[in-house]
């Protein structure tokens, strides 16, 4: 299957105190039936709250964002609304809509079942790969698009990673800090920037 593919890099909310030499890149690909996104973590695993990956017990459930967490925004350029995925690396998922930023939250009934693969390749690289149905979109041409994770530490401190932090707290959900994605016909896969 064909496919267009950008890599991204998160970093790290300023002054926090992220795990040391950790990184986080994210791979996001167009496929015919929508976006394909992998994080891909590298660090020091042991010094964080990892869950375990079950593929028997994928589930959906709340607030996962409260431990370590990969996180997906998605909006229609210019419309209020978004979409917020969280994906834990124990295979739990959530998918929630809002009618503006941060009101009228609740869990998108668009999805019974969230496809999530987690792989540890080794004692310093996680790797979360999920393919989103853009089908809950009426135009999916032209997106806006959060990449953001929560890393927890055994320690319990908690480091905030996003393409950009805009405001002076870590807001995953200010679309200023998001990419601007043009889908063609095609395979095509633009990324004009981060949203302004």
């Amino acid at each position: 299957m064909k496919e267009s593919s950008q890599k991204f890099e998160l970093k790290p909310f300023s002054g926090e105190n992220a795990p040391n030499n950790s990184q986080i890149n994210v791979m996001l690909s167009k496929r015919e039936a929508g976006l394909q996104v992998v994080f891909e973590l590298d660090a020091q695993l042991s010094d964080l709250m990892i869950p375990g990956f079950d593929p028997s017990k994928i589930k959906r459930k709340k607030k996962l964002w409260e431990h370590t967490c990969f996180e997906i925004f998605l909006a229609q350029q210019g419309m209020p609304n978004y979409w917020e995925v969280n994906l834990s690396p124990s295979g739990s998922w959530n998918v929630y809509s809002f009618t503006d930023y941060r009101e009228g939250m609740k869990p998108e009934k668009f999805f019974n079942t969230f496809p999530i693969e987690v792989k540890i390749l080794s004692d310093q690289k996680l790797k979360v790969e999920t393919a989103i149905d853009l089908g809950l979109l009426q135009d999916c041409s032209d997106l806006n698009v959060g990449l953001s994770a929560v890393l927890e530490q055994n320690d319990g401190k908690k480091s905030y990673w996003a393409v950009d932090h805009p405001k002076d707290v870590p807001d995953f959900h200010a679309r200023e800090g998001w990419l601007r994605i043009i889908l063609t016909q095609g395979i095509d896969l633009s990324i004009v920037s981060c949203e302004k």
